[in-house]
């Protein structure tokens, strides 16, 4: 009797290894997930830009609303070599002084917040002209198949609603 060979064939062992290999390959690229891909850094919690800075939300809101802008104030020295210029208590007045430019936006901005706030808090305009509605009364009365309907109201517009504002913005599109 000839006993069987417990042996693999040669191919059956490159087809595992292969599968292995494979396997392997698959288990590396997987791991990391879409960090492989992404080109960027993760860590954005105040990252060095080109004449920024770093500041929390309310840190920038506080200072649009004082209008000082530290941005002058804390500019960029080109040193070049070490020979960087002193910087004195003037040297906002010598980046940018104010200009006539500067204050007719001032002046411009106090304006429009100050017809913003007169119309939020008392306004004398609607944005809305309502609609006019009218309202009919439906007498009680016997239908065709001898139901009974009770008295009711009916409510239909005579006049659609119409912006106060819209009619610049007609103007425009016609």
């Amino acid at each position: 009797m000839k006993e069987l060979s417990t042996k693999k064939p040669l191919f059956a062992k490159r087809i595992s290894t292969r599968n292995a290999i494979i396997f392997v390959a698959a288990l590396v690229f997987s791991l990391p997930g879409c960090a492989v891909i992404n080109p960027y850094e993760s860590d954005f919690s105040c990252p060095e830009t080109f004449h920024g800075k770093c500041i929390s939300v309310q840190g920038a809101y506080d200072e649009s609303l004082s209008g000082k802008d530290d941005a002058y104030e804390n500019a960029i020295d080109n040193c070049i070599g070490g020979k960087c210029p002193e910087r004195t208590e003037n040297t906002r007045q010598t980046l940018r002084p104010d200009s006539v430019e500067d204050r007719n936006y001032n002046a411009y901005r106090s304006a429009l917040y100050s017809r913003y706030d007169q119309l939020l808090r008392e306004p004398q305009t609607p944005v809305v002209v309502p609609p006019k509605v009218m309202r009919i009364l439906m007498l009680p009365y016997k239908g065709q198949d001898g139901e009974f309907f009770m008295y009711r109201y009916a409510y239909f517009f005579t006049e659609e609603p119409k912006w106060i504002l819209g009619d610049s913005v007609e103007a425009f599109e016609d």
